[in-house]
C-alpha cells in the first residue's frame, strides 16, 4: 500500500470512528462474549459489522436499534405466556393441550415448560397465531410491548403481595375450584398472571378484603 493510499485510508477510518464501537465494546456494552457475537451475526439477525484493517466495529445506532427490538421481542414472548398462563389457571385450556399445539411427544411436560418458563419470540408469534385461529383471545396492544410488560409486572407485584398475606387457598378456589392446587403452587412460585391478578383484585375487593 502506497504511503498516500494509507494516508487517505487513515482519515476515512478518523471520519467514521466516532459513529463506530469496536467489537469488545459491543460485547461489554450487551454483556455477552465476543464469540458470542461472532455466532449472532452469523446464525441471527445481529447487526451486521464493518470490517477495517481486520478488526470488526459496529455503528453504534444500529446497535442500540438492535437492542430496543430485541427488548420489544422480548417483552412480546413474555406478554403471550402471561395470557397463555392466565388460560390455563382458568381452565380454559391446559398444558397438555399447549405441548400438543408445538408437536411435543411428551406434551405435558412441554406445555409445562412453556407455562413455567419464558419463551422465544418465535415460539410465542406461532402460538398466538395458532390459538387466535382457535378463538382464543390475546389483550395484547400492537406495539410498545416493553411498556405493556412493564405495567403488568408493576400491578402483579402489587396484588401478589396482598394476596401472600390472606387465605389464599380461599382465593385460589374463586380462580379455579377443580385444580386450585396446582394453580396454588404457581402462583406461590412465581406470582399470578396479569388477568388472574386482576380476578382476584376483583374477589378481594367484593369480598370486602379490600376497600
Amino acid at each position: 500500500m502506497t504511503k498516500q493510499r494509507k494516508t487517505l485510508k487513515n482519515r476515512h477510518i478518523e471520519s467514521i470512528a466516532s459513529s463506530l464501537c469496536s467489537i469488545d465494546f459491543v460485547a461489554n456494552f450487551i454483556n455477552v462474549s465476543k464469540n458470542s457475537i461472532h455466532l449472532r451475526i452469523h446464525f441471527d439477525n445481529f447487526v451486521k459489522p464493518v470490517k477495517i484493517n481486520g478488526k470488526l466495529y459496529f455503528y453504534m445506532n444500529d446497535i442500540l436499534d438492535y437492542i430496543k427490538k430485541d427488548s420489544e421481542e422480548e417483552a412480546f414472548a413474555y406478554l403471550v405466556r402471561d395470557e397463555i398462563r392466565t388460560m390455563i389457571d382458568c381452565g380454559v385450556i391446559d398444558r397438555e393441550y399447549i405441548g400438543n399445539i408445538i408437536g411435543s411427544p411428551k406434551p405435558m411436560v412441554a406445555g409445562g415448560n412453556i407455562y413455567l418458563r419464558p419463551i422465544s419470540y418465535k415460539r410465542a408469534k406461532y402460538l398466538k397465531e395458532y390459538l387466535e385461529k382457535d378463538n382464543k383471545k390475546f389483550d395484547i396492544l400492537t406495539d410498545n410491548y416493553t411498556i405493556q410488560k412493564s405495567n403488568r409486572l408493576k400491578y402483579i407485584y402489587e396484588i401478589w403481595d396482598i394476596i401472600l398475606k390472606q387465605d389464599i387457598d380461599t382465593i385460589i378456589k374463586y380462580i379455579n375450584r377443580e385444580n386450585y392446587r396446582r394453580v396454588k403452587k404457581s402462583i406461590l412460585s412465581q406470582g399470578p398472571s396479569y388477568k388472574v391478578a386482576k380476578l382476584i383484585h376483583l374477589y378481594m375487593v367484593k369480598s370486602d378484603i379490600l376497600l
